[in-house]
């Protein structure tokens, strides 16, 4: 049953430091439970507290990302700068999350644009740099000391909800965009994202996993309140996602096995980098085959609609 949490939490967002609304217990890792909690103010939901370094560490390790298929995310590379670059001026691109690189070098071969990217991964990096000689930095984006107002472009696609600090992650972002850049956001619907852990919750009265690792869940009232609070104006907004999202809300049937993902599992301690990167040179596709898939993924329905488990935003510095 859900109940309100009358102890005072500071909102990470709004900075409200009111009651919270409580929704759930959630996990990473079997054992270790955080509340789900939900800002009366601002309508952020967000894991609390914050899971500690080790843990992130140790869910994000490099199985949690699988294999990376070098041929395909540079086919998505060079799709995306096709469709989002082709009549911007050439400068500046930033990629949050590059991983090995394989989806900035698309853009390069795609495109004059200089490209520079960041991620937490140490070996994903060493990739990028040994592979395709480029700027990529082992750091989170708070900590690279890019300059200010350097990017004309930054590509952040399904990061947002996994940083400790979303807010403080934006702010910087507004630092370093030039004040006629674009910022092209993509991030799941809060709303819709939460509802499977809430079920759980509810049908097995125990905490669920927290499956892909977010810690904020942001449903539009949040995004709003973060975009305006960063300084940002949403120039477009599209909700994708629709299979997931309306199994989420009751409105296509569930999958019969849905629940899996969602049970909770020790983790393993953390793995050695080096030993656990896969890359491998998958099948390359036809051109046609990339931009079908990004339009696949991009062309959504204006607007932010709850049954879209995604949203995509291209924002302009205000």
């Amino acid at each position: 049953m859900e109940k309100r949490n009358d102890k005072p939490v500071v909102c990470p967002l709004c900075a409200e430091p009111g009651s919270k609304n409580w929704l759930a217990k959630v996990t990473l890792s079997a054992g270790i439970d955080h509340d789900l909690l939900a800002c009366f103010s601002c309508g952020l939901i967000f894991m609390h507290p914050i899971p500690d370094v080790h843990l992130l560490q140790a869910f994000y390790s490099p199985s949690y990302f699988g294999e990376f298929d070098r041929v395909k995310l540079e086919g998505r590379g060079r799709a995306f700068a096709r469709r989002y670059l082709r009549r911007l001026k050439p400068g500046r691109f930033l990629d949050v999350g590059c991983a090995i690189g394989a989806f900035m070098h698309g853009i390069q071969k795609a495109s004059r644009w200089d490209v520079h990217g960041v991620d937490i991964g140490i070996s994903a990096i060493e990739y990028a740099k040994e592979r395709y000689k480029l700027d990529a930095r082992p750091l989170q984006l708070t900590e690279a000391g890019f300059p200010t107002a350097f990017f004309d472009f930054i590509h952040i696609n399904n990061v947002l909800e996994h940083v400790t600090n979303p807010l403080i992650f934006m702010n910087e972002c507004r630092r370093i965009i030039k004040p006629t850049g674009q910022i092209y956001l993509s991030i799941p619907n809060g709303a819709n994202d939460s509802r499977n852990l809430l079920r759980f919750w509810r049908e097995e009265h125990t905490a669920p996993c927290s499956k892909e690792g977010h810690l904020f869940f942001f449903p539009p009232q949040a995004l709003h309140e973060l975009f305006k609070r960063s300084g940002f104006l949403i120039y477009q907004s599209r909700s994708y996602g629709f299979n997931r999202g309306l199994r989420n809300c009751g409105l296509l049937p569930q999958k019969k096995d849905w629940k899996k993902a969602y049970t909770p599992r020790p983790l393993n301690a953390i793995e050695d980098p080096i030993v656990f990167l896969h890359v491998r040179e998958g099948y390359s596709y036809p051109e046609w085959y990339y931009r079908f898939r990004l339009w696949k993924t991009s062309w959504g329905i204006p607007g932010l609609h709850s049954f879209g488990l995604d949203f995509l935003f291209i924002l302009h510095p205000n």
